[in-house]
This record gives C-alpha cells, sequence and structure tokens, in this order.
C-alpha cells in the first residue's frame, strides 16, 4: 500500500511540475500516472488474494502487467454504467454496481478478460448480492471512520485491511460457485 501512495504522490509532484508544460507533456504525464496507478490497484487485489491464500505478498505482484488493459477496460466500462444507473434513479446504479464488485478480483485472480469479468461477477455474485454489497458497505464505512478520527492515519492498517476482507469474500463465492 504504501508503494501505492508513494505512486499517488509522485504522480502528483509530476503533474505539478509540468502544469505549465505543453498539452503532449501534461497528457502524458497524467496517462503516465493513471496507468501506474491502475497498475498497483490491481497489484493489491492480486496481492490480498494471495495473502487471504495464505501466502506472503510480494512487490513483484504489484507491477505485473498481465491483466492491466483488461481491468482498465472493464473499470471504465463499470464507471459509465454504474454512474448512469445512479443518474436514472440511483437504484439501477446500485443494483448493477454491487453485482460488479468482484469483476477486478477476477482479473487479478483469473486473468479473466475483461468483457467476461463483468458478466462473472454478476454470476459470483447473484443469490449474494446483499451479503456481498453489506460487507462492501461495512468496510468502507469502518474505512472511512478510522480514517477521519486519525486525520488520514487508519488508512495504513483499514486500506489492507479492506482489501483482506474483499479478497476473503470473492474466494469464499469463487470456491462455492466451483
Amino acid at each position: 500500500m504504501f508503494v501505492w501512495f508513494g505512486v499517488a504522490i509522485v504522480g502528483r509532484l509530476v503533474n505539478h511540475f509540468v502544469s505549465d508544460s505543453s498539452l503532449v507533456v501534461v497528457a502524458f504525464a497524467n496517462a503516465l500516472t493513471f496507468v501506474l496507478m491502475s497498475m498497483t490497484t490491481l497489484g493489491m487485489f492480486r496481492n490480498a488474494l494471495i495473502a487471504v491464500d495464505g501466502q506472503k505478498p510480494t512487490p513483484r505482484a504489484l507491477f505485473l502487467v498481465s491483466g492491466l488493459v483488461w481491468y482498465i477496460l472493464a473499470s471504465f466500462v463499470s464507471t459509465v454504467v454504474v454512474v448512469v444507473g445512479l443518474v436514472l434513479l440511483i437504484v439501477p446504479g446500485v443494483i448493477i454496481g454491487g453485482f460488479w464488485l468482484m469483476f477486478a478480483y477476477l482479473i487479478a485472480d483469473k486473468q479473466t478478460p475483461w468483457l467476461s469479468s463483468l458478466p462473472q461477477s454478476w454470476r459470483l455474485v447473484r443469490g449474494s448480492w446483499g451479503y456481498v454489497v453489506g460487507t462492501w458497505l461495512s468496510t468502507y464505512v469502518v474505512m472511512a471512520i478510522s480514517g477521519l478520527l486519525t486525520f488520514g492515519l487508519a488508512f495504513f492498517i483499514s486500506v489492507p485491511w479492506t482489501l483482506l476482507v474483499h479478497a476473503r469474500v470473492y474466494r469464499g463465492l469463487a470456491t462455492s460457485s466451483a
């Protein structure tokens, strides 16, 4: 997680220093930051799964590019669809978002192609939607409250804990559906 925060901070600093540069330089710096953030985010999902499986997470897993394009594409599609659903009536966005919560773990775990990860996530969550969404919401509430109470310091504990809880939920669903 420190690597993820480091990438975020370095990316913001680079963007700050190139903000007066040409549009091409700014666009390149933003794109590079986006790709590195996406890579390390997928790597955190990967490491959470490794830890849940009883193995030791590795820094190398943060920078594996396998599945990165699929993760970015699936993230984009799911974000657009959920936002449209939220704008229309709120409820459709919440429902669809709940069914698609597992797509990143499918990509991190099984290298599932982006177009397949969303329907596979839907199938995995079907029948357990309330449990999955309730777990996600409760972990994010704990993370937000602990972060507020400690001026952000608890994020270094609550974010990895949240990823581990979500990975455990994914593993439980994946093994019960197999």
